[in-house]
């Protein structure tokens, strides 16, 4: 059952410290640099190179995110990439089409042990947070954000521009603060009354006619005129009135069996056989997070660019 699922929210934030954006701090946050989890183990250029016109796809987000029963996943973190590019993100990928993946977006998972040769194995300290993650060694591949560099940079306490270090265009940076989604059936069906009642001329007509205030329309004629709606109206019911209690939200996390997407469109929905199982040990997939488009209020896009993100 749905409603059994334990949902947390992402939110953006403001990062108090610059320091709580770096790798020692397991952070999750949308643009600026990514905080490599692994420092000296990257992507190389290649995989990272837009398929539409070879440019390197821009760093969107990551998420921290362990498995507490997966010893091996005791630090886990999931990097976003995406072409800056509209027209890449709905293209056909070379792997069978766009249900399986759009050819401009990237995501790469790292995870390590919890006794690991980067990190300490305790929860840092104030003073060790402070101080940053300690020097590696060189990464195995050049790094097009120069992550290190940048990290030693914040740590002396210079005031580093977005883009010093990089030619790659950076998003403006936040943290993502998480939040447990609250029960909100009793605002799903405020929102769900609200968006029939706007779209429906039929629930005007009925309550007038029945003499019925706002609040007082019967369950049984909600669901009646909601399944007399057009697909698409219904289906952007249901993705408003989830979010209404939190209409900010960027990110939704639940990695449990049974989980989901919310769509505001019913158009493009890959079904379960059209995401392919996993290309290492050919287990089916499942879902784990999902990227709002409200994330798109704070990259900063020009909206009079039909080609932006």
């Amino acid at each position: 059952d749905e409603d059994d699922l334990h949902w947390v929210l992402g939110f953006p934030e403001p990062a108090l410290q610059a320091c709580d954006m770096l790798r020692h701090a397991f952070p999750s946050k949308v643009g600026g640099r990514p905080a490599w989890l692994d420092p000296l183990r990257l992507p190389s250029p290649e995989d990272l190179r837009c398929p539409t016109d070879g440019s390197t796809m821009r760093f969107l987000l990551q998420v921290y995110a362990p498995v507490e029963e997966q010893p091996e996943a005791f630090h886990r973190t999931m990097f976003v990439f995406v072409s800056g590019k509209a027209s890449a993100l709905h293209g056909s990928s070379a792997s069978g089409g766009a249900a399986r993946g759009s050819p401009g977006v990237q995501v790469y998972r790292c995870q390590l042990p919890r006794s690991n040769e980067y990190y300490v194995y305790n929860p840092l300290t104030d003073r060790e947070r402070l101080a940053g993650p300690r020097y590696c060694g060189e990464a195995s591949v050049a790094d097009p954000w120069a992550v290190a560099a940048h990290e030693k940079v914040i740590l002396q306490g210079i005031q580093a521009t977005q883009e010093s270090q990089t030619h790659v265009p950076l998003f403006p940076e936040y943290e993502i603060v998480i939040e447990e989604e609250c029960e909100g059936n009793e605002a799903r069906m405020v929102s769900t009354q609200e968006l029939i009642q706007e779209n429906m001329q039929k629930a005007t007509d009925i309550s007038k006619s029945n003499n019925y205030t706002e609040e007082e329309l019967p369950s049984e004629l909600i669901d009646e005129i909601e399944k007399n709606m057009p697909l698409e109206k219904r289906h952007f019911a249901s993705f408003a009135a989830r979010i209404a209690g939190a209409p900010s939200q960027i990110l939704r996390y639940c990695f449990e069996d049974g989980s989901g997407p919310i769509c505001p469109s019913p158009h493009g929905i890959p079904t379960p056989d059209q995401i392919p199982p996993c290309e290492y040990c050919g287990a089916s997939r499942k879902f784990e997070f999902q990227i709002l488009p409200q994330v798109l209020n704070i990259l900063g896009v020009d909206p009079a660019d039909d080609d932006a993100l």
